[in-house]
């Protein structure tokens, strides 16, 4: 990292980054005939065989009056059609909106409202709650059935299929800095904002996760993250096609299936986000889980006891990153560098970071503040919220993106998170980091999944609470997992309520749904250590 305020001579960005709609056709030129990509539910598709596909659709698309400029809304799984049109909108200039599939109602109409779709492609799954979304939105003209026939509502429908036609225009040339895609926040802990990614940023963050990886060409990357998400996305499909790798996708994640699908593909590279890990860990050992060719695996979160089971138990080397769908992935476990357990890496190169405190000032290291970022580099950022003025100034003030994430940073310059600010609890005139109590806890050999945070307290502030998810057969009780973390954590951070549940409430890209834990409160299954008559030792 540069010293703050060091901005990007032209020399220093003298070396150009193509587009990933120009990374497809000249990939399709390089090695049109190798396998780019594998479907494991069926189907394999060369480099040539997607340019060729991508600029057909577009040709339809054209045709059916899609432009510079118009968004295109993409309900779509794991399947071709997904980067089929992803790449095909914005061969033409349009704005492609991925959708999270978990999205329904009134949320989901907002989301559409505000990105002002002209066109909506849907597979069959999604189509009632993409057509009941779009009902009353009266900037809808076309309707794209992915698969299955189309519908018969009051705008002009056609199949897929159907839709690509035989000659293809050439790409549409443009900015690098026009809008590509507008990418939607989950929405946990308020209404969602639509991120906008330019053709400059999405290379930019792909190339900043293909060197940690250090993708080649020889590579096959598994996937079985949802490619609407941005870690499947720029990690793995684009990441491997900046890298002319191979990637073999699978449309969700199975605890049961995950090795057997990476010893089959040959995969040596994968990405292992939220429940994965420790769901995975929890599982009996079987000869898959050795005998594969993994050699690199991004794991997030990767605790200490996380990357210590990886370590020993399947033998691959984990690297971490740290990022957010509204500024992408910007720091990163740097290739050649030994990095602290525990750390999520340095800045990538085009990126400084800087850690405040509640008044904006600089803190040093040791110390916790909230992470701001800001690139060094014209025209590899996001552009803000779509059609979210105030939002964006907010995040924004200062000339650096303020993430509300809480981190810290040692004196050779390697970050620590400690929490998301929104996540972070204050009991007693003392503030408590969710993600340490977690980790505490996750160190039980019995503790599969776990989930910190705050609830009301009697007396101001907050209490402590914990959801926690066993492994199968456990007899452990929640007082004998206080027991367990109380020597590890300071005495105020000693969760007062434990809930044991089955599983933890999350989102389709496997964040854990705190809002709703939150809003639940104080429920009549959590054991309460006051009321249990459990005395804290300080």
């Amino acid at each position: 990292m540069g010293e703050l305020g060091t901005w990007a001579t032209r020399e220093d960005s003298a070396e150009a980054i193509p587009s990933v709609g120009e990374e497809l056709t000249a990939a399709a030129s390089e090695c049109g005939a190798k396998v780019w990509l594998r479907f494991l539910e069926g189907g394999e598709h060369t480099y040539a065989e997607v340019d060729a596909v991508v600029g057909r659709l577009a040709a339809g698309l054209a045709a059916r009056g899609i432009g510079p400029g118009d968004t295109v809304a993409l309900f779509c799984s794991n399947r071709f059609e997904f980067v089929e049109t992803w790449f095909a909108v914005q061969r033409l200039g349009a704005i492609v909106v991925p959708i999270n599939l978990s999205h329904r109602g009134l949320m989901l109409r907002r989301m559409l409202e505000r990105a002002g779709v002209k066109a909506v492609f849907a597979e069959r799954e999604s189509a009632a709650a993409a057509l009941e979304a779009i009902a009353e939105l009266e900037t809808v003209e076309l309707y794209v059935a992915i698969d299955g026939a189309p519908p018969a509502v009051g705008i002009s429908t056609v199949g897929q299929a159907e839709l690509r036609l035989s000659s293809a225009p050439p790409p549409r040339p443009g900015s690098g800095t026009d809008p590509a895609s507008i990418m939607f926040t989950s929405g946990t802990t308020g209404p969602s904002k639509g991120v906008v990614w330019t053709a400059n940023s999405t290379a930019f963050f792909t190339r900043s996760a293909r060197h940690s990886l250090q993708l080649v060409a020889d590579d096959v990357f598994y996937c079985c993250l949802p490619l609407f998400h941005t870690a499947a996305l720029c990690c793995g499909l684009l990441a491997s096609l900046q890298a002319r790798a191979s990637i073999a996708i699978r449309k969700r994640f199975s605890v049961g299936g995950f090795w057997a699908d990476v010893v089959a593909c040959e995969a040596t590279a994968s990405a292992m986000l939220g429940a994965m890990t420790p769901l995975l860990i929890g599982q009996e050992p079987t000869p898959e889980e050795r005998s594969h060719r993994l050699r690199v695996v991004n794991v997030a979160p990767a605790t200490e006891s996380y990357t210590k089971a990886i370590d020993e138990r399947f033998g691959f080397h984990v690297i971490q990153g740290y990022g957010l769908t509204d500024f992408g992935v910007f720091i990163w476990h740097q290739p050649g560098e030994t990095t602290p357990v525990g750390s999520c890496g340095k800045p990538s190169a085009g990126y400084e970071c800087t850690l405040v405190d509640g008044d904006g000032f600089r803190v040093g290291p040791g110390e916790v503040g909230e992470l701001w970022v800001r690139t060094t580099r014209p025209g590899i950022s996001t552009q803000g919220y779509w059609r979210d003025p105030e939002a964006t100034l907010a995040a924004t003030s200062d000339l650096w993106f303020h993430t509300g994430d809480l981190m810290r940073r040692d004196a050779d310059g390697f970050y620590f998170f400690v929490d998301r600010a929104k996540d972070a609890m204050r009991r007693r005139g003392e503030n408590i980091s969710s993600f340490e109590v977690e980790e505490a806890f996750l160190r039980h050999p019995e503790v599969t999944d776990c989930a910190a945070y705050a609830v009301p307290s009697e007396l101001s502030e907050d209490e402590v609470a914990v959801a926690v998810v066993l492994v199968d057969g456990a007899t452990v009780t929640p007082r004998e997992l206080v027991e367990f973390v109380e020597p590890t954590i300071p005495y105020f951070a000693l969760p007062r309520f434990v809930r044991l549940l089955p599983t933890l409430p999350r989102t389709a890209t496997e964040k854990v749904r705190k809002d709703l834990l939150r809003e639940a409160g104080r429920t009549a299954d959590a054991w309460d250590r006051e009321a249990a008559g459990y005395v804290v030792r300080r």
